[in-house]
């Protein structure tokens, strides 16, 4: 799906397409969730078929990109469950809507990954610490909190959804300014909201009982893999230092997944453990993130080999084309 996601991505680019806007929306009912093709890779992992996993991984993060340099407006509409790669083609587009459904995570380091998908050039911006804490714990958002964060940019009740695509539609040719878009999705919020004041609700009082409750937590790491933790810190402070764009990310995500599937880190015992023994044991290669040598969590970010390194620009520039190993999928 995700090659296939690259090639329309790359042709509605193209200012000849006649697209004036794009509105991303989930199917079946759990929005972007991601996480049935990490088994897989993992398996491709423990019987060491490292470029097999790595196709995948370079696909994914070339379609990331190519949303990430769309002049096209995208609305994603996060109705649902956004977690892993469903973040990842739904987070780097302009608008991002979350509704009362919306649950947003990054659990890599508990599967001895780490927050990918470009996400590390968007937590570092997040109010405080907020990002560092949810790339170390995977603590969930929901609701409103993923706007009060910074995640989303408008927060629509999943019921007035249906305006999105009806004003889209009805805007003809102003669809593709994204001023206009975004007057679209304010009004819609606006009307809303006084709606449910109106109406008496309770509901924008919980979520935001449910939010004060989350800021209000001290990180607790204590279920992720020790070395995913160290190097998902090191990624964080670096990326937040250079502020690093999505492409700059998605970059570097290639190179630190080639350690990954390389079986330099833990992330096929942490799926082992996970999802598919499912017996929540994992056995780390380290017992705490402080046992985990600097110097290793630095070669992480070095290109294990030439192969890792993804030829972005070439794939969002020239002719619609995966790297080569992606383009196998």
């Amino acid at each position: 799906m995700v090659t296939q996601m690259y090639q329309v991505y790359r042709a509605w680019s193209n200012p000849d397409s006649g697209v004036r806007a794009i509105l991303l929306t989930g199917a079946g009912g759990k929005a972007f969730c991601a996480g049935g093709d990490v088994k897989t890779v993992a398996q491709q992992v423990m019987a060491g078929q490292q470029q097999a996993a790595m196709a995948f991984f370079q696909a994914e993060y070339v379609t990331d990109a190519a949303i990430s340099q769309l002049a096209l407006p995208h609305i994603s509409l996060l109705d649902g469950i956004t977690m892993g790669g469903g973040a990842g083609v739904s987070m780097h587009g302009h608008f991002r809507v979350a509704t009362e459904r919306t649950l947003f995570a990054m659990p890599e380091c508990a599967i001895g990954l780490f927050p990918d998908v470009g996400m590390m050039a968007l937590l570092p911006h997040l109010p405080g610490e907020l990002g560092a804490y949810l790339a170390l714990t995977g603590a969930r958002l929901t609701g409103i909190a993923v706007k009060q964060a910074g995640l989303a940019t408008h927060f629509i009740p999943s019921s007035h959804l249906h305006q999105v695509k009806q004003q889209l539609e009805q805007a003809g040719p102003a669809a593709s300014d994204l001023a206009h878009v975004n007057n679209i999705l304010t009004d819609i919020e606006a009307a809303a909201a006084a709606e449910q004041n109106a109406g008496g609700t309770a509901q924008q009082q919980q979520q935001q009982q449910a939010a004060d409750q989350l800021f209000a937590k001290l990180p607790i790491i204590n279920r992720g893999s020790p070395l995913s933790a160290a190097v998902t810190l090191a990624y964080y402070r670096r990326s937040r230092a250079a502020s690093l764009s999505a492409v700059d990310c998605l970059q570097l995500d290639g190179v630190l997944c080639g350690h990954f599937t390389a079986g330099d880190g833990d992330f096929a015992e942490g799926v082992r453990a996970r999802l598919i023994d499912k017996d929540d044991k994992p056995c780390w290669k380290h017992a705490s993130s402080e046992q985990v040598p600097d110097d290793l969590v630095q070669q992480f970010f070095r290109p294990r080999s030439q192969q890792d390194v993804i030829a972005l620009h070439d794939a969002l520039t020239g002719p619609p084309r995966l790297p080569a190993a992606a383009s196998k999928l």
